[in-house]
């Protein structure tokens, strides 16, 4: 098992396109090039929380599709290859195949996010102060362990579809889980309680924002929340059923 995750780690590591990579991270140093005159006006930063909210809302909305591209070929790309059938072949139950794969993805974007985090950390602290540091590497170290639900949610629809398809829905569904609490209070307003609890099921069945916000309250010394309790079983009951599919699927290359 842990040979399949090093050497998943290792595949994600050489495969991937390193620009992506390099373009968040350039993101993530912008704020240290800004303009002190463009930070502060009048004695105030009311625009220093808007440009910086904006680049680093950017640079993590690419960081979030470089991770559902990292995780949409898991099984894919070794289904269609044919090498999945000589992986499943090894003294290995299927289950510990997926779950050596699935380490080796996650452990792949936690090393990214931890990097892209420590780039904005030292640019903050190099504009802010060192008080700014600590923020952006907790962001940062929030999404990375949210990043890991997305994974699970694409592996899972990895054993059906062929990556393209996967990476599809791994967009939509992110999009789709951001937006419902905002849409659910939309529908709350406009007096439709059925469309409200529609749009509440659809955020907590992919609850990424809420594993982020539970992660970083942890690694700052709080406590896990009921919530958050949640969105992490809702990681685990994504990897199951992958695990689950993956199990009985035939893993045998599509013509």
């Amino acid at each position: 098992m842990w040979p399949i995750a090093h050497l998943t780690l290792v595949e994600q590591w050489r495969q991937r396109t390193p620009w992506g990579f390099l373009v968040v991270g350039l993101i993530m140093a912008m704020p240290a090039l800004i303009p002190a005159g463009l930070i502060h006006i009048k004695g105030q930063d009311p625009m220093a929380g808007g440009v910086l909210a904006g680049l680093l809302g950017f640079a993590q909305f690419i960081a979030v599709f470089l991770t559902i591209g990292t995780a949409s070929g898991l099984v894919a790309n070794d289904r269609e290859r044919g090498t999945l059938l000589l992986l499943v072949t090894k003294p290995l139950a299927r289950f510990q195949v997926l779950f050596g794969k699935y380490m080796g993805a996650c452990a792949f974007m936690l090393a990214v996010w931890l990097a892209w985090g420590a780039i904005a950390g030292v640019a903050l602290g190099f504009k802010f102060g060192i008080g700014a540091m600590g923020p952006a590497l907790l962001g940062f170290a929030g999404s990375a362990v949210a990043s890991w639900l997305v994974i699970a949610f694409c592996l899972f629809w990895s054993c059906f579809l062929p990556a393209s398809s996967t990476m599809g829905l791994g967009v939509l569904g992110w999009l789709a889980s951001t937006s419902a609490p905002r849409l659910a209070l939309a529908a709350a307003g406009l007096g439709h309680p059925e469309l409200e609890k529609a749009f509440e099921a659809l955020h907590w069945a992919l609850p990424i924002d809420t594993l982020s916000e539970g992660a970083k309250q942890l690694a700052s010394g709080g406590s896990w929340g009921q919530e958050a309790a949640w969105s992490l079983l809702a990681l685990v009951g994504w990897w199951a059923i992958a695990a689950v599919t993956f199990g009985v699927r035939d893993l045998a290359p599509r013509d």
